[in-house]
């Protein structure tokens, strides 16, 4: 496993994606989702697509680089999976652990700042902090678009403009 140093700074077919709070006082809150929904779809495979890119960084480490964050999810009481944001203590090819970041809106058996080590397939999102803008997080990008215009200030404002960092392809 590769160690990483990192400051840490519902209802029954749903899914819960979390916005990362990352700009704002307020608790961290899941938006629930309806099981068909589509709109995650491409923003997770592209997540995913561009994960060794993530990986890159932690290993190289550039000036600049914090809080190497993935994006996991747990099969909620109800019957759908709720993400959940992990700061990244270590990696494999094959695992990621981590301290989890949010509280649960529908999993009881987790809790924020509990430790787990997971398959890196259940990663759905990535994010890092640098140059106080994060980069990563594809899935927050989406749920953006429809969060109220409060949020979108707050949350936004921390993004970078793109998910990844010019010329990183």
């Amino acid at each position: 496993m590769r160690t990483v140093s990192s400051s840490l700074a519902g209802a029954l077919g749903l899914a819960a994606l979390v916005i990362a709070n990352t700009a704002s006082s307020e608790p961290d809150r899941a938006v629930w989702l309806p099981r068909n929904d589509t709109s995650m779809k491409p923003a997770i495979a592209e997540a995913r697509r561009t994960l060794p890119q993530f990986w890159a960084k932690v290993d190289s480490h550039p000036i600049g680089f914090n809080q190497p964050l993935v994006k996991v999810g747990f099969p909620t009481q109800h019957g759908g999976i709720e993400f959940f944001w992990m700061a990244v203590e270590d990696y494999s090819a094959t695992t990621v652990r981590g301290i989890l970041l949010n509280d649960p809106d529908d999993v009881p058996s987790v809790r924020a700042g509990q430790e787990f080590t997971l398959p890196t397939i259940r990663i759905v999102d990535w994010s890092y902090l640098r140059g106080g803008k994060y980069f990563g997080q594809f899935t927050t990008r989406i749920l953006l678009r429809t969060a109220d215009a409060k949020r979108q200030r707050e949350e936004g404002g921390s993004l970078s403009p793109t998910p990844l960092e010019p010329g990183v392809h």
